[in-house]
């Protein structure tokens, strides 16, 4: 097994254990206290009858007193001195469900019992009390005195009659008849157990106590909130053990991602712990290392090509110079010099992608530019022969690019919609107090949305998409987009509503003589 999951399993089985143990615990005293709760309201009222049944006895009636209550409880009841205080005492152990009573007396003595632990005979027994109560009243005081210890028991006590209990079977009513009491039960399940005691009266009545529930160490309702503090923890525990590993794997996913970005330079992921990530980071690092010599070479060797065909380029536009000037005009001397132009136009733009290319990013120096001599001089220089819908006069504004990168992004624009598009182009301009854009879109073909993104990496020509009428070398876009990136901007490609392609270039922008 692997380290780090190794230690990850040992974690979660800790906290386990801790939450189980803490989960135990919680539940141990929670119960604690219900038991003695249900313990104290079961007993209470039951308590009261039997001290006042004491009370009523002569002296030498007292020991059959404590032998009924005895014979009633299944218990053994015992009188003790002296009594360590004036009200009832109860010792209760929840893991047995057992209780011990002390009830005090009169005279300063105490009635001690055994451990009572069968709580359906003591509810039995506890009905047999009651009739006994209510049997020394004549027939019509016992609903009134029945309705005064009403308040005093936990649970629903009735006199009814036979005929009023139609939950009661054959064999529950003969027993009643032979004078027992009957107990009825119904599980509700997850060990919620409701009980009825029956306790016959005589001439077809009985006294029905009920219902009332048995004690449960877990109620549904505990059980929910036990199982959500508990799946509460576990989260909480996972969450302290996995976040380490989801912020190094973060670190490991923005350094894949920055190799993209700068080719591996200044790339490094921390290799410690020495564990499966710790791996991973190694080999990430060593492969932005490999990538970030591949592209140092790469750059190199294509600076090189480019400053080398200079010399060459020179020496043969010194050439043409020398030809005389009808061999100058014949169709191979046109196209040796239009090879020339364009060998000197793809140096050109070979070291200013170059020069982008290494040129680090920094915060932005602001430039005071004329937008309307800008936007002028670079129609000028295209000339379209389609319909061109011209923007207004543009202020100056403070942009994070020079007057002739800007006139470089935005003629390289033209030109291609100019080449592209069929009718008409249209240019759009507009600012507000942070950025300023310039839309540009003919009703040439288009690009298919797929290849908007990689038609401005460099070398690539989508000429089945547009026609293949037109010149280049496939490094105009990707310059303009390596200029408006370096100036925090942005170039956006989308359908025209002409039909044809939409560019919108977009920079931040300043007013006139804002100071940084």
């Amino acid at each position: 097994m692997s380290a780090l999951f190794a230690r990850i399993y040992v974690v979660l089985l800790l906290a386990l254990l801790v939450l189980g143990t803490l989960a135990y615990g919680l539940l141990d005293g929670i119960n604690r206290v219900r038991f003695h709760q249900h313990a104290e309201e079961q007993t209470a009222w039951v308590n009261e009858l039997i001290v006042q049944g004491w009370a009523r006895q002569p002296a030498e009636r007292s020991a059959d007193w404590l032998n009924l209550v005895s014979s009633l409880t299944m218990l053994t009841w015992e009188v003790t001195t002296p009594a360590d205080s004036g009200s009832p005492h109860l010792d209760t152990g929840w893991h047995r469900q057992a209780a011990q009573l002390e009830l005090p007396l009169a005279d300063n003595r105490v009635l001690q019992s055994g451990e009572l632990a069968d709580w359906t005979q003591w509810r039995v027994g506890a009905g047999y009390l009651l009739l006994n109560e209510l049997s020394r009243l004549p027939a019509g005081q016992r609903s009134e005195r029945l309705a005064e210890l009403a308040p005093e028991i936990p649970f629903p006590v009735v006199l009814v009659s036979l005929q009023e209990a139609p939950e009661l079977g054959v064999l529950a009513r003969r027993q009643l008849g032979q004078g027992q009491a009957w107990v009825r039960t119904r599980d509700g399940g997850l060990g919620q157990v409701t009980e009825w005691i029956y306790v016959p009266v005589g001439e077809g009545f009985i006294l029905r106590l009920g219902p009332m529930e048995r004690f449960s160490w877990l109620t549904p309702q505990g059980l929910l909130g036990l199982g959500g503090l508990f799946l509460v923890g576990l989260v909480f525990v996972a969450w302290i053990v996995l976040s380490p590993l989801r912020r190094r794997l973060q670190r490991i996913t923005q350094a894949v991602d920055a190799m993209g970005r700068h080719s591996g330079d200044k790339t490094r992921v921390p290799e410690a712990p020495a564990d499966e990530l710790g791996r991973m980071a190694a080999h990430v690092n060593q492969m932005a290392d490999r990538l970030a010599h591949t592209a140092q070479r790469n750059r190199e060797l294509n600076q090189a090509v480019s400053h080398d065909l200079k010399t060459p380029l020179a020496r043969l536009r010194f050439a043409l110079a020398l030809l005389p000037e009808d061999a100058q005009r014949t169709a191979a001397g046109r196209d040796i010099r239009q090879a020339t132009d364009d060998l000197e136009h793809l140096t050109g733009e070979l070291l200013e992608f170059h020069r982008l290319d290494n040129q680090g990013s920094s915060a932005p120096t602001w430039h005071q530019v004329d937008l309307s001599a800008v936007l002028e001089h670079a129609m000028e220089q295209v000339q379209p022969a389609q319909a061109t819908t011209l923007p207004p006069q543009q202020a100056s504004l403070q942009l994070p690019l020079e007057s002739g990168a800007l006139q470089r992004v935005v003629q390289n624009l033209l030109t291609n919609a100019a080449g592209y598009g069929r009718e008409r182009i249209g240019v759009e301009v507009g600012h507000d107090k942070n950025q300023w854009w310039l839309s540009i879109e003919d009703d040439g073909p288009g690009i298919p949305e797929a290849e908007r993104e990689r038609v401005m990496e460099p070398f690539v020509r989508l000429d089945t998409a547009r026609t293949l009428n037109h010149r280049g070398h496939g490094l105009g876009l990707a310059i303009c987009r390596a200029l408006v990136n370096t100036a925090g901007g942005r170039l956006k490609l989308e359908d025209s509503s002409w039909g044809g392609l939409r560019v919108t270039l977009s920079l931040p922008c300043r007013p006139p003589g804002t100071r940084p």
